[in-house]
């Protein structure tokens, strides 16, 4: 007589390994919740395995599994090159505790990662997970994706540059409160930004020296919906060492420029909005009158500056 068990086991009546039988997405779906190197170790339950670990979409690297940094890298470097190339990767996820003295070594192994995640054109993840504790220089580029700014962040003692181009970021608090802790920044670049429902952009920063906001406007836009930038917000500058202003494209609501004892450089080159009765026009009789205001208003406000470019205008101060 056939004795029960009552303990689980994933073998069925006929001796046979039940998860084998599982679906290959399954299986993947149940790697996801491994670091790979766990995954990678799986090759040894069984043959079906042996290959299947090279086709998950998702990976994660933890450098705790490798203490010495070079291991890390030569396993990160490893993998890529082992797994299946014709299987997008969805999901990335890189985490390496380090001072940036280290980090230095691995800049261009982490962007060459990250490259060959995004080759597939399906990542949809990326978790990035480092200590950066003596970070100089941030630049990102993501292409209208939103970037939801920490309100602080470790790195904001060391920052001295800072440039975001081309993205979206939707928290007006959480802007300011990160540009602001930035105690050591000297040069900002908001380059082609959206400020989704700003209603103001502050930047507040005692030791900026050097300012660049590029306003983003576009009606038909090519990333599926329209953008006016900060056509219908305000902007505060109040930077007492900041140097060098420049503001390109359709003017701000309103600008209020205040505490700039420093200023030698300012440059606002005004780009006109089309009316959408006539393409060939540079802009409605209502534009002209809004930027005739808003010329005269940061004229006077730009008025300690050395020189002072007022597009179509050019004015040197003596």
């Amino acid at each position: 007589m056939q004795e029960k068990t009552n303990g689980a086991s994933s073998f069925g009546d006929d001796g046979e390994d039940r998860i084998n039988k599982l679906p290959e997405h399954i299986i993947h779906f149940i790697f996801s919740f491994l670091e790979t190197i766990d995954v990678t170790g799986a090759r040894a339950v069984s043959r079906r395995w042996r290959s299947l670990w090279s086709t998950i979409p998702y990976f994660n690297f933890d450098d705790c599994m490798h203490p010495q940094s070079s291991r890390f890298r030569d396993f990160v470097n490893w993998v890529l090159i082992s797994r299946d190339a014709s299987v997008s990767i969805q999901k990335l996820r890189l985490t390496k505790y380090y001072y940036l003295s280290d980090l230095k070594d691995d800049a261009e192994w982490f962007y060459s990662w990250v490259n060959v995640a995004a080759r597939g054109g399906n990542l949809k993840e990326l978790d990035l997970s480092i200590r950066l504790e003596s970070l100089v220089a941030l630049k990102l580029q993501m292409w209208m994706e939103v970037l939801e700014l920490p309100a602080t962040a470790g790195f904001q003692r060391t920052l001295k540059s800072l440039e975001l181009e081309t993205l979206t970021l939707t928290d007006e608090k959480a802007t300011k409160s990160f540009i602001s802790g930035c105690h050591r920044l000297e040069y900002l670049s908001l380059n082609g930004c959206v400020f989704r429902d700003f209603k103001v952009l502050q930047v507040y920063n005692p030791n900026l020296k050097s300012l660049t906001l590029h306003n983003y406007y576009e009606e038909d836009s090519a990333f599926g919906c329209s953008h006016i930038g900060l056509r219908e917000s305000k902007v505060e500058v109040n930077c007492p060492n900041l140097v060098s202003f420049t503001f390109q494209g359709p003017s701000a609501l309103e600008f209020s420029i205040t505490n700039l004892l420093s200023l030698e450089n300012a440059y606002f080159l005004w780009e006109a909005v089309s009316s959408e009765d006539d393409e060939d026009s540079v802009g409605s009789e209502g534009d002209d009158e809004y930027n005739k205001n808003t010329f005269y208003q940061v004229l006077c406000e730009l008025q300690n500056a050395k020189v002072l470019g007022l597009f179509p205008y050019f004015v040197t101060v003596q």
